[in-house]
């Protein structure tokens, strides 16, 4: 029996690594001959560089950098057979970098550090994972790593943030890092919403970086200023989709950088060969922190379902949370807690939830063989 275990992480508690090795140690208490092959996943956001780790041509690169707050970290990001450079923004400018995120003051300066870094060495091919952010700056504070300096109305200087993006009315971009503008820039993207609007950055996103009612209408109104300043100086359009994603990190990137925007589990299952990877599979584990109709839009899950049933493979999701029935062929799902049964207080239940849960299954799969 050969088992792929293509976890994604559980959002804010376990990595993807983590909850894939207390899931293959399960499998093997119950049967140790059973080949297991783990795989993590991600659709942009934390966990990103996990995915890559294990191919060829990978090297971990170490630079000192900021969280969104403007604090020190010492950041790391991959590069893949000396030419391209794998960034994931949540190991910099991610909720999981800061304790206390003021979302009108959150950049995303820290990522242009890296990309800044990865410039000086030479590389000029960027793979971007955008999912996660604590931002809602719409990427400027990543062209100011990058040397664009932003004007206010007395043509001083500033770093602009999803608080003050209204100040902005002039741009120099002579001072644009060596090799920015002649770089090919993907980002990995699971988000669909515009960048305004009751579906956009601020009014879906801000909450969960700690704004309120009050704070997301400033917010909105910042972006909509810089929408209309990007039309208005350089016709560039900020009404495509995805726009919305990472705070509208994508909005800079592409207007200066042109950077595209790609579906991010496709390409992920893509570069990982995951299709080779599973044809003699028994059966797929995957799973998430919370499973929910979302689950199955553009995510991680979607993705590893429509693979799995071109070769008629089973699949079980092993989550934290499931929300929601989910009557699918050859698809079953596990959910670790019950909060209708009893409140989540913590998660320190977790690793010996998962362990129980995985073993129950693992004996049941058996018993029908």
């Amino acid at each position: 029996m050969k088992i792929i275990i293509a976890m994604d992480s559980y959002k804010g508690t376990f990595s993807s690594i983590e909850i894939s090795d207390l899931i293959e140690q399960a499998i093997h208490k119950v049967d140790s001959r059973i080949t297991t092959v783990k795989i993590p996943m991600s659709d942009g956001g934390d966990g990103f560089l996990n995915c890559f780790k294990g191919l060829s041509g990978i090297t971990l690169e170490e630079v000192p950098s900021f969280n969104s707050m403007m604090h020190s970290l010492q950041s790391t990001y991959l590069i893949r057979n000396k030419k391209t450079a794998i960034i994931e923004l949540a190991t910099t400018a991610g909720l999981a970098q800061v304790e206390n995120n003021n979302v009108l003051e959150a950049t995303t300066y820290g990522v242009g550090i890296q990309i800044k870094d990865a410039l000086s060495k030479g590389i000029r091919d960027f793979i971007l994972g955008i999912g996660g952010s604590a931002t809602n700056d719409a990427g400027v504070g990543i062209l100011c790593a990058l040397g664009c300096v932003f004007l206010d109305k007395e043509n001083h200087p500033f770093v602009p943030t999803g608080g003050t993006l209204e100040r902005i009315v002039d741009l120099d971009l002579s001072s644009l890092c060596l090799g920015a503008l002649d770089s090919e820039f993907t980002i990995y993207s699971d988000v669909t919403n515009p960048l305004l609007g009751e579906f956009g950055a601020s009014h879906v996103y801000a909450l969960q970086k700690g704004a309120n009612e009050k704070t997301i209408l400033k917010l909105e109104k910042n972006m909509s200023h810089y929408s209309k300043f990007l039309f208005k100086k350089y016709g560039f359009n900020t009404d495509f989709e995805g726009a919305g994603a990472a705070g509208g990190c994508s909005v800079s990137l592409k207007c200066f950088l042109h950077a595209k925007t790609v579906r991010g589990i496709d390409e992920l299952l893509k570069l990982l060969s995951f299709e080779k990877q599973i044809k003699d599979a028994s059966v797929i584990i995957t799973g998430e922190g919370k499973l929910d109709n979302q689950s199955f839009y553009g995510k991680v899950l979607e993705g590893i379902l429509s693979k799995a049933k071109i070769y008629q493979i089973p699949v079980v999701s092993i989550s934290g949370q499931v929300v929601g029935s989910f009557d699918r062929d050859l698809f079953q799902t596990i959910s670790l807690y019950d909060p209708s049964k009893r409140p989540i207080k913590n998660f320190s239940e977790t690793p010996m939830l998962l362990e129980q849960k995985t073993i129950e299954w693992i004996q049941s799969l058996k018993n029908e063989k």
